[in-house]
């Protein structure tokens, strides 16, 4: 909640940055990370990229890395995932990683990704995006609030519609959905207003 924050670099001695450490830093623009940081590393964009956690552990001997935070006050326009960062191949949006970036129109996934975590794009300005045949794990309210999200292509590597996943999606009107998907969960497709049409799999 530091609104006014608009430029940060993480020092060489972090050694674990959590997921929504910059949550609704409405104005920043960059991250910056110390050349002496094993750990953490950005890109050309400035967004932000370090080992994934499990049960409160940095996993920093998998030799991928997830991306952990996008400025969410970077200029208004599109943004292409990275396939690799600092030598490492990327294979997962961490949890929040892109919320609130309102500015953010458009993504391109990469065939390397694999998951994508909770809220990963919750609140962003997406209008559209196609999820890839590689991404195999979908977490809960991935694009909750997403009001500016019209078409959206599924992989078929889904099987279910997680919690969520399309809560106010005010303006969502297509969903190019696999057969794969045998379930919708709760709160799937709440308060999305525009959805006239929606075909349903075979297999559900």
């Amino acid at each position: 909640n530091c609104p006014k924050l608009y430029d940060i670099e993480i020092p060489a001695t972090a050694v674990y940055v959590t997921a929504n450490i910059f949550k609704n830093c409405t104005s920043l623009e960059e991250i910056k990370v110390h050349p002496d940081n094993p750990y953490y590393f950005t890109d050309d964009e400035g967004v932000l990229f370090g080992p994934w956690v499990d049960e409160g552990e940095p996993q920093y001997d998998d030799p991928n890395l997830a991306l952990i935070a996008y400025p969410c006050g970077k200029a208004p326009g599109g943004y292409t995932i990275p396939m690799q960062v600092n030598g490492r191949t990327v294979n997962r949006v961490w949890a929040s990683g892109f919320r609130d970036a309102k500015n953010l129109t458009s993504v391109e996934i990469p065939e390397t990704l694999s998951i994508l975590g909770a809220n990963s794009f919750e609140n962003t300005g997406l209008r559209e995006i196609v999820i890839p045949e590689t991404v195999t794990k979908i977490d809960a309210a991935v694009f909750e609030d997403c009001t500016e999200l019209t078409d959206i292509t599924l992989p078929s590597t889904m099987t279910s519609i997680p919690t969520r996943f399309f809560y106010g999606c005010t303006s969502l009107v297509r969903i190019n959905m696999p057969n794969s998907i045998r379930t919708f969960e709760m709160y799937a497709f709440k308060n999305c207003k525009s959805l006239t049409t929606l075909i349903m799999p075979d297999n559900l």
